[in-house]
């Protein structure tokens, strides 16, 4: 039996009080006799915190303390050092290894480290801020932790120092303050440092990632240093953020690269903000990715589409930074591996809501289908709030599940595809095509259109081959033409239009997706018009492989008109597909059981919508209330800002926003 959880409610309104937090005072993490750690987090009030339960706290210790050991002990069981160096931003490997090592006990050599002189790219870099690099978003981030959570180990002189840094940076805001040492912009310096960027003091790259470790980081300095009209602004910042996370969605989203990495600087902001509206703010961004890390978790793989994905092992069982930091709340698998991020996770008080854990554990009745949207990339400026720019599709099986995307032209670091079959009781296969080499590339030419367990990708390239990419576990048979991959309880059907037989092929390189033991096939074009219709199906819904391959078989269609570019794929269940394809910008004609889906339909803009009759994870077009309903619990977070309707915040817009009222709140069932 699950312990029951109570209903929690907080609101807020801006003009409370600053909340008082005590600093961290004494060792950071005790040790006992059989040099267990556990880690002393940062605290935060009860009314800021999701449940937990014992057993899911027990399990987050044991896999830390064997992260900790992973990184700082040497074979035979002594201590090493921290590994990496303090040049530009590599802190974002040393800082986490240095406090890694002060956690496992070894204190004296992660604080020489934390406390060492910086190693800037140019001796003027870092001379306005007594040599602290506040400069680079990565090291920004570890900058953080380290003055808040580890201040209190430093040297009074270091501290003091860092103090006067942090000081000096935040008398203004250092995103638009020249550097006093270089003052302009430099279009002939190479790189991304102060020499070239010098009409700002800090890493001002507009990635989520790094722009959410630069501005979180400057209104934590603000606020440790009372420079009061520098924190309003980054605040304006923040909320405006977490105001689009809300309302039209987070644009790096889903991404295997970098997920983790927006995860990290928002786990600083919500342990050590001090206004109570930014410590909600924080959480509920928090709780917003850990939703959308939730939905893509299939047993420590990734489902279905991501943006930023630059392959690597993002197609095969906790094989990327995703699943590595991911694990560690979601607990699906045993073996830990290495993210640097881990460190934030580690020592910070946040927890998912009982029912985001719930989602990734699929505590829900499956199968399922959820509808997403996904904003423009860069969704801060003027007009990028419109309408969305990916049309998503989730389906969770029994079993496993399939997702893909749609996107109305080219998009080279998108992944428009991905199935996962379950193995067992604890692994998985992957399985993935696509028109091109490329698994992780969107082609201008290409569109995906998926109801449910059916998928029709099309394709008006021949530049390439398909390419068809598995895991080893999984096995291939044709029959009739049709191609089946199985694993053991659930299975693809694969039809071909305008494309050879499947051959096998050797990949090596970045197109092994660092799984040298994967399965690679190409098919080679007939036609300039080409595409696979590919269909899922499980255990629950057929007793056998045989039963499905037999209803595929008998029941199954795919029906073409090549010279009109219409599809009508009619699955062995007899659910049908029907799409046509479009030359202008890659949103095909898309019919489900003949009711057809409006692109331009703001009805069609939810940010997750679950169809039929259950919730299982809902977010509407700009109206900021998510609700999750799995394993029995029930999660709502609402953020709004009265009278803000897009994510940007300009210059001209902030004292206006300064002066609203934002609600923030949430609830635990």
């Amino acid at each position: 039996m699950r312990r029951s959880q109570a209903l929690v409610r907080y609101c807020l309104v801006l003009g409370v009080g600053l909340a008082t937090v005590s600093a961290q005072e004494g060792p950071v993490s005790s040790i006992d006799d059989n040099e267990f750690v556990t880690i002393h987090q940062w605290p935060v009030p009860e009314e800021f915190r999701n449940p937990t339960e014992d057993h899911i706290e027990e399990r987050f210790r044991e896999f830390y303390n064997a992260i900790l050991r992973m990184e700082t002990r040497r074979d035979d069981g002594s201590f090493g050092g921290p590994t990496g160096n303090r040049y530009a931003e590599n802190e974002k490997r040393s800082y986490p290894s240095a406090k890694m090592h002060v956690l496992a006990g070894n204190v004296d050599a992660g604080m020489r480290f934390l406390q060492a002189e910086d190693q800037p790219q140019n001796p003027r870099d870092n001379v306005h801020t007594k040599g602290i690099d506040l400069y680079w978003a990565f090291t920004l981030k570890g900058q953080v932790r380290k003055y808040f959570q580890f201040g209190h180990l430093m040297e009074d002189d270091y501290r003091e120092r860092m103090s006067e840094a942090i000081d000096l940076w935040t008398q203004s805001h250092p995103r638009h303050t020249p550097h006093p040492e270089y003052g302009r912009y430099d279009p002939d310096a190479q790189g991304w440092g102060p020499n070239r960027f010098g009409h700002r003091q800090v890493d001002g790259r507009r990635t989520d990632n790094l722009y959410a470790m630069s501005t979180t980081s400057i209104y934590l300095f603000a606020e440790a240093s009372e420079n009061e009209e520098t924190r309003q602004r980054a605040k304006s910042e923040l909320l405006g953020y977490v105001w689009a996370l809300y309302n039209i969605g987070h644009g790096e989203w889903d991404s295997v690269a970098y997920h983790s990495h927006i995860v990290a600087p928002f786990l600083n902001l919500y342990d050590f903000a001090q206004d109570p509206e930014v410590k909600m703010a924080a959480k509920l961004a928090l709780d917003h990715f850990f939703t959308s890390a939730a939905l893509k978790w299939q047993r420590a793989t990734f489902l279905g589409a991501s943006k930023r994905d630059y392959g690597g092992g993002s197609y095969h069982q906790m094989g990327n930074g995703f699943t590595h930091f991911f694990n560690l709340y979601f607990q699906d698998h045993d073996d830990v591996h290495l993210e640097p991020d881990q460190v934030h996770a580690m020592t910070s008080s946040y927890r998912p809501p009982p029912a985001v854990r719930a989602l990734a554990a699929r505590e829900f009745d499956r199968p399922v289908e959820i509808l997403a949207t996904k904003p423009q990339y860069e969704n801060w400026h003027e007009g990028r709030s419109d309408r969305p720019r990916n049309f998503e599709t989730i389906y969770i099986g029994r079993h496993g599940g399939m997702g893909s995307t749609l996107d109305p032209g080219g998009n080279g670091d998108l992944a428009p595809f991905r199935v996962v079959l379950n193995r067992g009781d604890r692994d998985t296969e992957v399985v993935a095509v696509a028109p091109d080499r490329q698994l992780n590339t969107k082609r201008r030419g290409s569109q995906t259109a998926q109801y449910k367990n059916l998928v029709v990708w099309m394709s008006d390239r021949r530049d390439h081959p398909w390419h068809l990419y598995r895991t080893e576990g999984t096995t291939m048979e044709e029959h009739d033409g049709i191609t089946f991959i199985k694993s053991d309880r659930s299975w693809l059907a694969i039809r071909r239009h305008g494309l050879g037989d499947f051959e096998d092929q050797e990949m090596s390189g970045r197109r092994s997706m660092r799984n040298p033991s994967a399965q690679w096939s190409i098919a080679e074009h007939q036609a300039d018009w080409n595409l696979m219709a590919i269909e899922y199906g499980e255990e629950g819904d057929y007793d056998t492989f045989a039963d499905f391959r037999d209803a595929v078989l008998g029941n199954g269609n795919l029906a073409i008109d090549a010279e009109q570019r219409q599809v009508v794929f009619t699955g062995a269940n007899g659910r049908v597909l029907e799409t046509h394809y479009n030359s202008e910008n890659d949103l095909p004609v898309l019919l489900r059981d003949g009711s057809a889906r409006d692109w331009d339909d703001p009805s069609e803009w939810a940010l997750w919508r679950t169809t039929g009759d259950t919730n299982v994870v809902s977010l509407g077009w700009k109206e900021g209330h998510l609700l999750v309903e799995a394993g029995g619990h029930t999660f709502e977070a609402r953020f709004e800002l009265d009278g803000f309707t897009g994510p940007s915040i300009t210059r001209e817009q902030l004292e206006r926003e300064r002066a609203l009222t934002a609600t923030s709140s949430f609830e635990n069932r």
